[in-house]
């Protein structure tokens, strides 16, 4: 059986950011975030956990460790790509854990689902969070004396 041209397009777009240690570390954590995201797709999702299996799996012989490292990963996918998304977080976290910075305030928002109660997940952006400014070692209550131009700026 061939390879799927989209597979081949995701490998080969790996292959260009593999030499570069950090690049390929980078591209490796969003393409897991991708799968993530796009979990519920069962087509794209065996299609991107067999491309990202042949990516680990070719880092056997990289030049840097930490790359080299990441290789073992590919077995433990199993043979089949249909494994659960658990399978697939304990997979990746380690990875995300060790390498990543962890989510920005930016990708968190959009990151987060919400329930609906009928089993179904909407991808609802919150409400943006209060803004609270306390002023430590005032003298007073009151907003005259030294800090009431900061106080003052901050209310304004």
């Amino acid at each position: 059986m061939a390879a799927e041209p989209a597979a081949d397009a995701d490998f080969a777009a790996f292959l260009i950011v593999r030499k570069n240690r950090d690049s390929c570390i980078h591209w490796l954590l969003t393409y897991c975030q991708a799968i993530e995201r796009e979990w519920s797709d069962a087509e794209l999702r065996r299609r991107r956990l067999a491309s990202l299996r042949r990516c680990l799996a070719s880092l056997a012989e990289h030049a840097h460790a930490d790359c080299r490292e990441l290789a073992p990963l590919a077995p433990r996918m199993l043979h089949s790509t249909d494994f659960d998304e658990r399978h697939f977080l304990n997979l990746v976290l380690p990875i995300e854990r060790r390498h990543s910075r962890g989510l920005r305030d930016d990708e968190l928002h959009g990151a987060i689902s919400v329930s609906t109660g009928d089993g179904r997940a909407s991808a609802a952006r919150p409400p943006p969070l209060p803004l609270v400014v306390v002023c430590d070692r005032r003298r007073s209550a009151s907003l005259h004396g030294p800090s009431s131009n900061l106080l003052g700026t901050v209310l304004a």
